[in-house]
């Protein structure tokens, strides 16, 4: 599956935990993107490469792990990731404290740190020195 396509899927779980269609456009005003329906567009359809903060930014509006939107490694969602990534999952269906996903707040830091690890792991210099993701 390319990044294009974990990028659709990102966006139609996002649209089941809703329970309501999310579009691209409303997907890119998660994101803080105006006028990004192209951009989200361009990405699905693997037209254009996002950059890994874009990556970051669309885990983090859509529920899922960073680590399976960017290399398609490990689950799409679970509740540990989700926390790390400032998503809170809601509960099961039907459960009566269910709610949708909220966004968190984040340090500076912790998310300049993210953004290195992801810029290293994709340049190859993580593997290269022998750490596994």
């Amino acid at each position: 599956m390319t990044l294009g396509e974990r990028i659709r899927k990102a966006r139609e779980y996002l649209s089941a935990v809703l329970g309501a269609k999310v579009s691209q456009e409303e997907l890119a005003l998660r994101c803080g993107w105006r006028n990004g329906q192209g951009r989200i567009g361009n990405y699905e359809t693997d037209k254009r490469k996002p950059s890994a903060e874009d990556v970051l930014t669309i885990a983090s509006a859509t529920g899922v792990r960073v680590e399976w939107l960017q290399y398609e490694k490990g689950y799409m969602h679970d509740d540990h990731a989700a926390i790390a990534y400032n998503i809170k999952e809601p509960r099961s269906r039907g459960h009566p404290d269910s709610t949708s996903p909220e966004v968190v707040s984040v340090s500076e830091p912790l998310r300049q740190l993210m953004l290195k690890l992801i810029a290293l792991e994709h340049s190859g210099v993580l593997k290269t020195a022998g750490i596994q993701s």
